[in-house]
């Protein structure tokens, strides 16, 4: 350095700081501000070409921004050369300092112009390079210009100066123009502000002040939401995500092929690990999960986004850890004799440096956020999209393994967990490194003293160790408990109808209390434990701190002074926020790692065999050869199965109950196991499964499937499907919304819409399990004859079909019979019948059953009306009888045409929609205070009161011993002993004096905190309890109409995240915003008490503080508000997923459905985005306000250091460090407060819903014995499901005597299943009375009326649980009673099969049964209620014909002497009923007995029979 400078000093103390005015040396000058920036470019400039290099090439136009650019550069280069001329020419020689500077200068305006054309090429909007760069150049040759005047250089040598000048002035300009954007060339891809805003914009979040004007003058709404930038979006993020899964699988065994080429998408993602042998090996396949890291593959795919955002982290680290130094330097300024003002400048540089490190680490901190909580909603949209994948892959044997309910909280609760905790991830390393740095500097001021304060650190990290061990595992347990609730929630509110009908909503409400009081016995746990952790923390600065204090005044002979406490104050201030941060910290990695760990075991799950199926180009359209196939690879079902059918051919697959029909559909799909064989199948496939999945859709968008509209088509499949009358009485027609699992349709309407799906998909191979179960005979006829049969839609198509109904036999080409897994025979209908073998004893036991039966009523009619017509020989003649019934049900078909063009009353529904499901709405505005206290009121207002005292408390117990620390280096007896040596004895009793009060404030800090952890702990469960309860009691008490409106996604939200909210983060939120409040309040009341100045500065800076609040708060508390309503339709998606993934995959509408959850993840994100840049700008305003407070005190302190004491102004500067992160940390809690308080908003919309009439009517109970007769009298009744809906019963007037057996018939939308429900009141009246026994029904508690009814509904709900609960849920019967309704019911001997007999586990929605099973156990339960009154809807349709004749002959048996209501859709099964009701448009169209109404030939119900031919 001395060779460069000659003879010039590189640094002089006393010139530069000493003097009244700073002077640099030359040597200074040339070197450092020239060498720090220019330096700086030219070493990331390796790095930086190579991002260059590596960018994609998509160029800007020339425009006059880069033309001036390079003009300037030019010209700046030109000056250089000058400057480099006049400083070489009187030392000729290259080696000197300011020679080497201007040829460095020289050299960098190459570089930069090599920049700004290549940036232009790659077409960069901004650069931060080339703005970092400017900006350092024109705050550095600040200090050169400052030097030049001062040396006045101007008149000694004015062409330098002249040059220096105009070199300055291209600076200026040249950082105006890097302040603006470049204008990109125009493309198709969406682009966000962001992406198109400059440097100086992103840095300090300038380019979200315009949304924010709009959600300031007014709320924002959904269509206000900014697009984000399409490398953000979740299509890309999962394109990249597949990219590095995939690349961890090279590793493993790979055995699977392409599924879909048109969905590229799930090609390779979370691939099966099956390795499947050739074809007839016997041996069993590898079948277990995969073991990929999710961890591994998140950090290739976020790794540098990670690091960018610690190496933020560091730099807020740093800066944290200068400010006490400078704090340190400020007080030996102050402390200094007074008089001495030469150097007051200095104190105002030490103020001003106090100001820029606290202004940069403000700045870091803000962008660290921005990065880290992006980052988290990347990884948030990357895991949903993942999940959504596994869901539409994963096997159906994985599968069962996790309930709907835990998959769904993997969507909903674990990628919160994960998006909220991301930006404190790996932040434990730069507590620690706060942690290390403020002990060193500790040790540089207190010495051996600060090794006590690190023992005590020691001796408390195995115990915080220990706790947050058992803290992980206890978080485990209750995320499972929580899983294990939402699963049952979801259960109880997708059979909500059920519970009501049976009155068993209070039972199931109380098992969801159990297993509430379960998870929070486990939240108590938790939260004991992190209070615990959080009070050792929290109380661990005290004790260093005495500790340290302590051992100093006994080692140390020095008095304590401002500087050594007010220094080690501030940086025991730092060390107290980083023991609390790794506290928070700590905690919050593991709730990472535990949901990582539960996402990374779903996505670790075996997929389906992508190879099980193959996809042939020629020969058969189904083909299998020796295959056997499994649910579970232990125990196969289906075995020995050899099929081959021919491309146009129609089969039907029968046989009894669990014998494998449907499964043999599944394992065409590839659905189940393949253990071995081959399976081939020539094009593509549509399927129809047994219970109809249909979407939260309109009618048309169901049958459109993301397929293209053909009008013409279109409304023959509808024709065909018989669904054109349908949409004549539905309130939109075909643009009618159909609600959650198709809740307001009927069953054969739903059926229907499921079939009409498959026809117009316009597949190769059809498989269709059981589709005409559900419907009307006659229009099951219909739907063969114009569907399936020769001469319907699909008489040119391959069609396998399950059917249960032997009407339809005849007609197909070739029959299947499965019996034990196992293909029995096969054959044509008459091969088959010929062959005697087990199908023609199915056959003849059926019709030997239905002679007993349904044929005896027809001979009961003819008879009754007088017709000679012959009955068949049913033992005689299988074909002749199977073809009459054949021609009844064909003949039937038009009996329904011509009852639809009669009763049709066409409706013109032109650009009509129906919503059924309104989109969720938000408040607006603030938050009310009336919902925080609803929250204050459940914990309980005293109790409030007394936990803000006691933290108060415990702050003011902090605060005064902070005050008694000055009070202690002030004291007479301190100051005199640093001159005079003889006062040890006095100051050692002072010092004993001192340290004994100080540890009075911190036992009272201890005591206070202690209290308030118990008290805090108990309240918050507490009301985390009662607010869980009252939601759910008014939810399982609303009306049905409100779960027919309402997704189940968004009722689960309310009991999922909203609960999580209220039980963790708003007790937390609340605590945070207390202290934050608390502690400001002291920190200016400490500065207040130092510096009363400093009251002139509070004034204009808690204006524009309030300013910034009301700013920020209206678009971030909207914004919060439309993020929740935003989530809602992802779950809801997911569940419908879900439940319907496997006709998803059969239609091969994967890529279909993961494009619109993205859609729907993208809006999510979307808003989530934009709340985090504003809580960005929010923060790094905030701060700024906190650094000017930071200055203001400074300059204070500086300006009066005459007549404050340096312990006082310790205190207030030591104090005012602290502001930024109080000033700053309470927006930021408010904001989160309001947040979390919009979780209770929506809890509470929920409470205030609509209820049902009371359960039980006090005043007026009916007798234990009613029903005793079972006389049920219809007065005038007339009912509608909702308020703005017509009526669905009108006038209704009936009257059905006691015994009687009556069958309701009509179309569809004739009000027959409301009339059912008007029974059970699920629906009241809107005027008339419904009377049984005597007693009107809306006298009555609602239980009083349901639990003395008995129905036996269509479709067969059961619950997670064993076969007892589910016969006798409310635990009232001996297992006698359900040994003997068992036996009656037809299932005994299944259920002694089983190893654990009644405690058997029946799945989740009884999945662990077949339909008829299902179905039997619902039986079961009507025969030990056994009223008085029975109704049946329908109930055997979806049952084969051996459990169908079953089911009739119990309820003839057993329900002889009651009442019996039939809703009928075979006319046949109620022709020996005492009465027939016609319904038609709600009315009452005729009522009379069978053989009445069949006389009356101008009846209804005589056509209906005339064209059934069952009279002549």
């Amino acid at each position: 350095m001395n060779q460069l400078c000659k003879s010039s000093i590189f640094w002089d103390w006393n010139q530069t700081v000493r003097e009244g005015q700073p002077l640099f040396t030359p040597c200074f000058l040339s070197t450092v501000p020239v060498w720090v920036i220019h330096g700086w470019i030219w070493m990331v400039s390796p790095f930086y070409v190579y991002y260059l290099f590596n960018a994609k090439t998509n160029p800007n136009p020339v425009n006059w921004r880069i033309v001036i650019k390079t003009l300037l550069l030019a010209v700046n280069t030109l000056l250089l050369i000058v400057q480099w001329v006049l400083e070489y020419t009187p030392h000729h020689s290259l080696w000197n300092a300011a020679v080497l500077g201007f040829t460095l200068q020289i050299c960098t305006q190459f570089l930069l112009g090599f920049y700004i054309h290549m940036e232009r090429w790659k077409g960069f909007v901004t650069s931060g390079v080339l703005f970092t760069y400017w900006t350092g150049a024109v705050i550095i040759n600040i200090v050169l210009l400052y030097d030049k005047i001062i040396k006045l250089e101007y008149v000694r040598s004015t062409w330098l100066f002249t040059s220096f000048c105009a070199m300055y002035v291209i600076l200026w300009m040249q950082w105006v123009l890097s302040c603006l954007t470049e204008i990109p060339k125009p493309n198709n891809k969406e682009s966000s502000p962001y992406s198109t805003s400059s440097f100086p914009s992103r840095l300090l979040f300038s380019w979200i002040v315009r949304f924010m004007m709009r959600g300031y003058r007014r709320p924002l709404k959904k269509k206000d939401i900014m697009s984000m930038d399409s490398r953000d979006k979740a299509g890309y993020l999962l394109s990249k995500y597949q990219n590095y899964w995939n690349a961890s699988i090279s590793t493993s065994k790979k055995c699977c092929i392409q599924r879909r080429n048109d969905f590229p998408m799930l090609e390779s993602v979370g691939q099966s690990l099956l390795a499947m042998n050739d074809v007839g090996d016997s041996t069993q396949p590898e079948y277990h999960p995969s073991n990929h890291s999710l961890l591994r593959t998140l950090i290739k795919m976020f790794g540098r986004e990670f690091l960018m955002f610690h190496l933020l982290a560091m730099i807020t680290v740093v800066c944290k850890m200068i400010s006490p130094q400078l704090l340190r330097f400020l007080l030996e300024f102050i402390a200094e004799p007074h008089g001495e003002k030469g150097q007051l400048w200095w104190g105002y540089v030490l103020a001003v440096s106090l100001f820029v490190v606290s202004a940069l680490q403000s700045i870091c901190y803000s962008h660290y956020l921005y990065m880290s909580l992006n980052l988290g909603r990347r990884l948030s949209a990357t895991l949903m999209s993942a999940l959504y994948v596994k869901v539409l892959a994963i096997s159906h044997h994985s599968k069962q393994s996790s309930s709907d309910g835990e998959i769904l909280n993997l969507m909903s609760v674990d990628t919160s967990t994960i998006r909220n905790v991301m930006m404190f991830l790996g932040m434990w390393f730069e507590s620690i490194l706060e942690i290390v740095l403020s002990i060193y500097f500790l040790y540089d001021i207190l010495g051996y003293a600060t090794f006590a304060g690190c023992g005590v650190l020691v001796l408390l990290m195995p115990m915080n160790v220990f706790l947050s061990s058992r803290l992980f595992k206890v978080m485990q347990k209750h995320m499972k408990l929580k899983d294990d609730r939402i699963n049952l929630l979801s259960e109880v509110i997708n059979g909500i109808k059920v519970l009501k009908l049976y009155a068993w909503e209070m039972i199931f409400k109380d098992k969801m209390i159990d297993k509430r009081n379960a998870e929070l016995r486990k939240l108590m746990n938790v939260k004991v434990i992190e209070r615990i952790v959080e009070t050792f923390f929290h109380i661990t600065p005290f004790l260093v701190m005495f500790t340290v204090l302590l051992t100093y005044i006994l080692i140390s002979d020095t008095p304590l002074d401002a500087k050594t406490v007010f220094v080690s104050l501030s940086l025991f201030n730092v060390l107290k926020y980083s023991v609390d941060d790794l506290n928070y910290f700590v905690r919050d990695n593991l709730k990472f790692f535990v949901a990582l760990k539960r996402i990374n075991t779903f996505l670790n799950a075996v997929d389906i065999q992508e190879d099980s199926v193959e996809r042939c180009q020629q020969g058969k359209a189904v083909d299998i050869i020796d295959g056997e196939f499994a649910w579970d690879i232990n125990s196969s079902l289906l075995k020995e199965v050899n099929i081959a059918i021919p491309e146009g051919g129609l089969v039907a697959v029968v046989g009894q109950v669990g014998q494998g029909k449907s499964s043999l559909l599944s394992a065409i799909l590839g659905e189940m196991i393949k253990i071995k064989g081959k399976v081939c199948v020539k094009g593509s496939i549509a399927y129809v499964p047994q219970q109809a999945w249909i979407q939260n859709a309109t009618i048309q968008d169901n049958i459109l499937f993301g397929n293209k509209m053909d009008e013409k088509r279109y409304h023959e499949v509808l024709g065909a499907c018989a669904l054109t009358q349908d949409l004549n009485v539905l309130p939109a027609g075909d643009q009618t919304e159909i609600g959650e699992r198709g809740i307001n349709l009927s069953g054969g309407q739903k059926q229907r819409v499921s079939l009409a799906r498959a026809v117009y998909s316009d597949r190769d191979v059809y498989l269709l399990d059981d589709p005409l179960s559900a419907v009307d005979s006659y229009v099951g006829s219909h739907i063969f004859d114009e569907v399936i049969g020769s001469s319907g839609l699909l008489k040119d198509k391959t069609c396998i079909m399950v059917t249960h109904g032997i009407q339809w036999l005849p007609k197909v080409d070739n029959i299947i019979v499965f019996v034990n897994g196992k293909i029995s025979e096969s054959g044509t209908y008459e091969e088959l019948i010929n062959h005697a073998g087990s199908f023609a004893e199915f056959l003849e036991t059926y019709l030997m059953d239905t002679d007993k039966g349904d044929v005896k009523g027809e001979v009961k009619v003819e008879a009754l009306q007088g017709t000679n017509g012959s009955i068949f020989d049913l033992r005689q003649s299988l074909n002749d009888l199977s073809k009459r019934h054949l021609h009844v049900t064909s003949s039937t078909s038009l009996s329904t045409e011509t009852l639809e063009s009669v009763m049709a009353d066409k409706v013109n529904k032109d650009d009509i929609k129906h919503t059924l499901i309104e989109e969720e709405t938000s408040e607006t505005g603030k938050v009310k205070w009336k919902q925080f206290m609803t929250y204050f009121r459940t914990i309980g207002v005293g109790y409030c009161v007394l936990l803000v005292t006691l933290f108060g408390l415990s702050e003011c117990m902090t605060l005064l011993g902070n005050i008694w620390l000055s009070r202690w280096t002030d004291d007479p007896v301190m100051t005199s002993a640093k001159t005079n040596t003889n006062g040890s004895s006095s100051l050692h009793k002072r010092n004993i004096h001192f340290i004994g009060c100080y540890l009075g404030f911190g036992l009272g800090q201890i005591i206070s905190m202690v209290l308030y952890g118990i008290l805090c702990v108990l309240r918050t469960i507490g009301a985390s309890r009662a607010l869980h309860a009252n939601l759910l009691h008014t939810t399982v008490r609303c009306p049905i109409s409100v779960f027919d409106t309402t997704p189940s996604g968004r009722i689960i939200n309310r009991f999922s995240q909203d609960m999580e909210v209220v039980d963790t983060m708003l007790p937390l939120n609340l605590e945070n915003l207390i202290f934050c409040i608390i502690s400001t309040l002291g920190v200016l009341a400490a500065i207040t008490y130092s510096v009363h100045w400093f009251l002139l500065v509070v004034i204009p800076l808690g204006v524009i503080y309030y300013l910034i609040m009301s700013f920020h708060l209206p678009s971030s508390r909207q914004l919060r508000r439309i993020i929740s309503t935003n989530r809602s339709p992802i779950y809801s998606y997911f569940s419908e997923t879900l439940a319907g993934a496997s006709v998803i995959r059969a239609f091969g509408k994967e890529n279909q459905f993961m494009i619109e959850m993205q859609r729907r993840i993208n809006d999510f994100h979307q808003a989530d985005w934009l709340d985090i840049a504003i809580t960005s700008w929010r923060s790094l305003y905030i701060e700024m306000l906190g650094c000017l407070v930071i200055l203001a005190t400074c300059i204070i302190a500086v300006g009066t250091k005459d007549s404050i004491s340096p312990g006082i102004a310790g205190l207030s500067v030591s104090y005012s460090l602290t502001i930024i992160l109080s000033m700053n940390w309470f927006v930021y809690v408010f904001t989160l407060v309001e947040t979390s308080a919009v979780s209770v908003e929506r809890i509470a919309e929920y409470t205030e819903k609509e209820s049902e009439n009371d359960l039980i009517n006090v005043d007026h109970r009916p007798s234990e014995d009613w029903p005793g007769q079972g006389q049920v009298t219809l007065s005038s009744y007339s009912t509608r499901y909702r308020s703005q809906l017509d009526l669905v019963l009108r006038n209704i007037n009936v009257t059905i005597k006691p015994g009687e057996k009556v069958g309701i018939v009509g179309r569809t939308g004739a009000g027959k299943s409301s009339l059912a429900l008007a029974l059970f009141r699920l629906i009241e009246p809107v005027s008339g009375n419904i009377e049984i026994d005597g007693e009107r029904l809306t006298d009555l508690g609602l239980h009083d009326c349901r639990s003395k009814l008995t129905i036996l509904p269509q479709d067969p709900v059961l619950f997670s649980g064993t076969l007892r609960m589910n016969v006798d849920p409310m635990d009232e019967y001996t297992d006698e009673e359900i040994w003997n309704a068992l036996e009656h019911a037809h299932l005994k001997s299944y259920v002694l099969s089983l190893s654990t007999g009644l405690d058997s586990e029946c799945g989740e929605s009884g999945e662990n049964l077949s339909v008829g099973q299902k179905q039997l156990v619902c039986l079961a339960r009507s025969l030990l209620r056994k009223t008085k009154i029975l109704i049946l809807d329908e109930a055997t349709a979806a049952v084969d014909l051996e459990t169908d004749d079953l089911i009739q002959r119990t309820i003839r048996e057993e329900f002889r002497e009651c009442t019996v209501l039939t809703i009928a859709h075979r006319l046949n099964t109620v022709m020996d009923y005492d009465r027939i009701m016609v319904l038609d448009k709600g009315c009452v169209l005729e009522y009379d007995t069978p053989q009445n109404l069949l006389a009356d030939d101008k009846s209804m119900f005589h056509e209906l029979a005339k064209n059934a031919e069952i009279i002549k």
